[in-house]
């Protein structure tokens, strides 16, 4: 069923999928050192089925275990490096709060009773706009840092959820192994009873063997001294 939903889904089904289970932001999709651009159009449309699936089934919690999967069957490896690491907890401890920028105050302009109406409300006007520059500076300035600020939050949020799945997979994998290591320990354990008892019986076989072969040099000697006597009588004869 999985299988035949990727086939048939398009790939603006799956950004619609991936965007509403996972997040509008496309970089969020990718995992550090993805290789994809921040269009999902230009994506393969097999890469993006298999992550719309995968989203549907394992939810928002496993985006990044997700991509991994992907990765994997691609051929390609996903780590966190230890400068990725650091970059992140660095982050996390730097990030403080700047300090409020004043807002710019309307003075009080003096009425120059010298001006005509005309152009005192010109002047007004005139100031009015400055002073409408200068918030509107002033606020895109705040929406710049607070996207700037957006971003940085995005990026660590990122690197914790690698981190973090990276520190997950690592857990089960190590589960794996030692599950494996325990299968191969009981092998190990069934078959030196096996070995035991096989020398058990090969060292029986052999004393077996041994005493066939004392009673077998017993019997020559027996032989041997019936002979001597034979000889020994036929000889007197």
């Amino acid at each position: 069923m999985a299988i035949e939903t990727m086939r048939q889904m398009t790939t603006e089904q799956a950004i619609a999928i991936l965007s509403s289970v996972w997040s509008p932001n496309v970089r969020m999709w990718k995992y550090k050192g993805c290789q994809f651009g921040d269009d999902p159009h230009l994506w393969p449309p097999g890469i993006l089925s298999a992550l719309a699936a995968l989203a549907q089934t394992a939810g928002p919690n496993y985006r990044v275990r997700a991509m991994q999967i992907v990765a994997a069957v691609m051929g390609r490896t996903v780590t966190a490096s230890t400068e990725h690491i650091i970059k992140a907890t660095e982050l996390l401890r730097a990030e403080k709060l700047r300090p409020p920028q004043v807002q710019p105050v309307r003075g009080s302009a003096m009425v120059n009773h010298s001006q005509s109406p005309a152009d005192q409300k010109e002047k007004e006007v005139a100031d009015l706009r400055e002073e409408v520059k200068m918030v509107k500076k002033v606020a895109q300035e705040k929406l710049m840092e607070k996207q700037k600020q957006l971003d940085a939050t995005e990026m660590k949020w990122f690197d914790m959820d690698a981190t973090l799945s990276i520190v997950a997979t690592d857990r089960d994998m190590f589960k794996m192994y030692w599950e494996v290591a325990e299968i191969y320990k009981k092998r190990l354990e069934k078959e030196n009873i096996e070995l035991k008892q096989a020398l058990q019986e090969k060292n029986a076989h052999i004393t077996e063997v041994a005493h066939e072969r004392d009673r077998a040099i017993g019997r020559v000697g027996e032989l041997e001294r019936e002979l001597m006597g034979i000889r020994k009588t036929g000889g007197d004869a």
